[in-house]
């Protein structure tokens, strides 16, 4: 298992995040939103907000954190070895 003491520095507000304090539910519900407003907005043929949406969701720390998430920790993908081949 990981130390508990693993930070993440953003460079917005050099704000640290300890990965063992961040609340998963509310990631998860933040980016699963997103993704339904962007479903809707396909759906009702608004290409312009679908673009602005799809760009926030590039840009959003919440699907950021949860990618990093999913291949570290969740998919198999955490089992193979990395560029440093450990």
């Amino acid at each position: 298992m990981l130390n508990a003491n693993v930070t993440i520095e953003t460079k917005d507000n050099f704000k640290k995040i300890y990965w063992y304090s961040i609340d998963w539910k509310e990631i998860i519900q933040k980016v699963n939103n997103l993704r339904r407003c962007i479903y809707r907005a396909a759906a009702n043929g608004n290409t312009k907000l679908v673009r602005n949406l799809q760009r926030l969701m590039l840009r959003s720390r919440a699907n950021r954190l949860l990618a990093i998430r999913r291949v570290t920790q969740i998919n198999k993908g955490r089992k193979s070895p990395g560029i440093d081949k450990i």
